[in-house]
């Protein structure tokens, strides 16, 4: 299967982990990254073509003239759909609790946020962040791997695009000395995110089903 897997990377779902699974598997030459213009992860050629000539239809074209296979990075799953039409799209979710406070304690350790965990996850640019990324052309995603289960998720994904790709750890928080979310934390945390705590149950299955 050589179509171009693309990865929508949630931040804090072990999309870091894949990604360098993929890179091992694949090799470097065939890996895409879209993080951003201010990331250097992000591939020249995705520079090129995505940020400064804004020209779409000449990424693909490009991307399939050197036989890419794995596009990564941070972008919402609309970014690309048309862009890629025969693409497999796929992601990973997490509970969303878990995931908020891994993002907050990212903040805190590696671009010294100085707030309080609650002021973090008040603001909504943190809110719904999976849903939001995932909401528009939901039916393009083929695959949906759960960060709790990463293991039996990777050797699904192995199976359904006949590859084999290796579990990796990769971008793990070291600890730290802040105190874990209080109860009223949590609950406020589950009123603000409830579609992507809707989301999540509806890919929970997935823990439960044999591998």
């Amino acid at each position: 299967m050589n179509a171009l897997i693309v990865l929508i990377h949630i931040p804090k779902t072990g999309g870091t982990s894949l990604r360098v699974a993929a890179e091992r598997y694949f090799g470097a030459g065939a890996m895409l990254y879209d993080y951003g213009t201010e990331a250097r992860l992000t591939s020249d050629l995705v520079r090129e073509w995505v940020y400064e000539r804004e020209d779409l239809a000449g990424f693909a074209t490009a991307a399939a003239e050197q036989r890419f296979r794995f596009l990564s990075g941070h972008f919402p799953l609309d970014k690309y759909v048309e862009t890629f039409p025969d693409a497999h799209f796929v992601s990973w979710i997490r509970q969303p609790a878990a995931r908020i406070w891994s993002a907050y304690r990212h903040f805190v350790r590696d671009n010294g946020y100085q707030g309080t965990f609650r002021e973090f996850y008040s603001m909504g640019r943190f809110q719904n962040q999976q849903s939001r990324l995932l909401q528009r052309h939901r039916h393009r995603l083929e695959f949906v791997g759960i960060t709790e289960r990463f293991a039996p998720s990777l050797a699904r994904f192995n199976r359904q695009f006949g590859v084999r790709l290796r579990q990796h750890a990769a971008n793990r928080s070291p600890g730290d000395d802040l105190h874990e979310p209080s109860t009223l934390d949590l609950q406020e945390l589950e009123m603000l995110n409830a579609d992507d705590i809707k989301l999540y149950r509806s890919f929970e299955r997935l823990l439960l089903d044999p591998v």
